[in-house]
């Protein structure tokens, strides 16, 4: 005999199906002959017998039934997974598409970076020494004395922010005032 797992549950609810409706046949024959009289009184319990067979294979076939449930639940999942995972290969081939491009940015800079490491490479070398003493040069114009308090006058020194005079005297002081 095959292993009834092997066999389809669609095929085995049919065998069931055919087994159930001979049996029915069979008992109807016998309760025909019951009614007219004529059963052999050897087959008097055979009625019994079928009906206890009835109930064994309406159980073998609520089993089937049971599974072909949990297989059509099954396939409802497996088809929400598929769904689910479509979906998600649309936004994973968005995403790459986003990736691409980004890529494809990224490398316009890298480019652009190579040529300006380029044009350092060739400039003129500056020494450290030079940087410090224009910055001490140009120190004093751009910040107050060390520990000055504004209460305090500069002396010789000219206050870290431009004074009224010097904005006046300067470019935007010589333009003339929009009217409106």
């Amino acid at each position: 005999m095959e292993d009834s797992s092997a066999i389809p549950a669609r095929d085995r609810a049919r065998v069931e199906l055919r087994e159930i409706e001979s049996l029915v046949r069979l008992l109807i024959q016998y309760f025909d002959l019951s009614a007219s009289g004529r059963m052999p009184s050897e087959d008097v319990l055979q009625p019994d017998r079928i009906a206890q067979e009835l109930i064994e294979r309406q159980k073998v076939l609520r089993s089937i039934a049971g599974e072909l449930v949990q297989h059509q639940n099954m396939n409802k999942l497996i088809e929400k997974v598929r769904a689910s995972l479509q979906r998600e290969e649309q936004k994973l081939v968005q995403l790459g598409g986003t990736l691409r491009e980004a890529e494809l940015r990224l490398q316009g800079p890298d480019m652009d970076h190579e040529a300006r490491i380029a044009a350092l490479e060739g400039a003129k070398k500056v020494n450290v020494k030079d940087i410090v003493e224009l910055a001490a040069k140009i120190g004093s114009s751009y910040s107050a004395p060390p520990n000055w308090t504004p209460t305090e006058p500069l002396g010789n020194r000219l206050p870290p922010a431009p004074t009224e005079e010097m904005m006046r005297s300067g470019h935007l002081g010589k333009e003339k005032p929009a009217t409106m």
